[in-house]
């Protein structure tokens, strides 16, 4: 059995191959790739013709997923009215989180980074927005017994604050029956 030093050594150099692919799977889906052909030297000309086929793959992709007709809905076998209000509070979020603009996201964010992972952020006028996030910004802990038993969520990210970077972090860590965000 490795050692707990080697099991976290182990751990950040698998997360650091993660977000290496992501961003390099960035890189293709926006045309950022080497140029095939090698140009002679003093020559002026560019033979290179490059067509974006990562793009077009993916792009299509969500588009089969999440096109025209997705749609979330909320269960109709409530009692009273539950129904209608529940699909007025779906329909409110969705659309004050970019409408079917939020889906591409979403889909758009999985196939690059193979994981959609979102946040659900309240307004200050009660309503609530879903961010989509970007998967080189989150961190998932595990009970080393058991990868089902997530232990931890870690979101980073950098934003500038009065004109100077700075990281920020969210850690989700489970406290009995629910979820704490700090």
């Amino acid at each position: 059995m490795a050692a707990p030093d080697d099991l976290v050594t182990l751990a950040e150099m698998e997360d650091r191959e993660r977000m290496s692919r992501i961003s390099q799977a960035w890189d293709a889906y926006y045309g950022k790739s080497p140029q095939p052909l090698k140009a002679r030297r003093n020559e002026t000309t560019n033979d290179n013709v490059r067509i974006n086929l990562a793009r077009e793959i993916v792009d299509t992709g969500v588009a089969k997923l999440f096109g025209k007709h997705f749609e979330v809905t909320a269960p109709q076998d409530m009692p009273d009215d539950t129904p209608n209000d529940v699909q007025a509070a779906i329909d409110a979020t969705i659309r004050c989180s970019g409408g079917g603009l939020l889906w591409m996201r979403f889909g758009l964010s999985g196939a690059i980074g193979g994981t959609m992972f979102y946040r659900l952020s309240p307004q200050d006028d009660g309503t609530v927005r879903i961010l989509v996030l970007d998967p080189q910004n989150v961190n998932v802990e595990w009970d080393p017994d058991d990868f089902q038993t997530i232990t931890k969520w870690l979101i980073t990210w950098n934003t500038l604050d009065q004109g100077l970077g700075v990281a920020r972090r969210q850690v989700i860590e489970p406290d009995g029956e629910q979820w704490t965000v700090t």
